[in-house]
């Protein structure tokens, strides 16, 4: 399946990745491989889902990027606020240099190395079987 392939030569060139989620508008929390994506491929991510979606990701043990950039979009009820505070976040990782991002992703490195490991551990084998 392409969705885990570690090897896309869509991740080698790029700092984060943006989660764009099957369901955005309605209040339905639903994860899809797209959400594990970019753990798989040792990314960091935004998520465009429904409110509430990153708390999900958490209670099964994935962490997030909180303390790199603003997540409260997270706990955004209206959906174009949602996406602007998204828009938001976006806007600031590209004013960011080279080696900015560099040194951002250095200091992610233990979170994704924890959200790679969970969900090779987790999620894949599940879907062996």
């Amino acid at each position: 399946n392409a969705s885990y392939d570690p090897s896309s030569i869509y991740f080698d060139e790029v700092f984060c990745h943006i989660v764009t989620e099957t369901i955005f508008y309605e209040n339905l929390l639903h994860l899809t491989e797209k959400s594990f994506r970019p753990m798989v491929n040792n990314r960091p991510f935004i998520m465009l889902g429904p409110q509430g979606s990153l708390a999900y990701l958490r209670r099964y043990g994935f962490k997030t990027f909180g303390e790199f950039w603003d997540e409260s979009y997270d706990d955004e009820y209206k959906h174009d606020a949602r996406l602007f505070k998204i828009f938001d976040i976006m806007d600031y990782i590209n004013s960011k240099s080279i080696n900015e991002l560099r040194d951002i992703y250095r200091k992610m490195k233990p979170i994704i190395e924890h959200n790679y490991e969970l969900v090779m551990k987790k999620i894949l084998p599940i879907r062996e079987t």
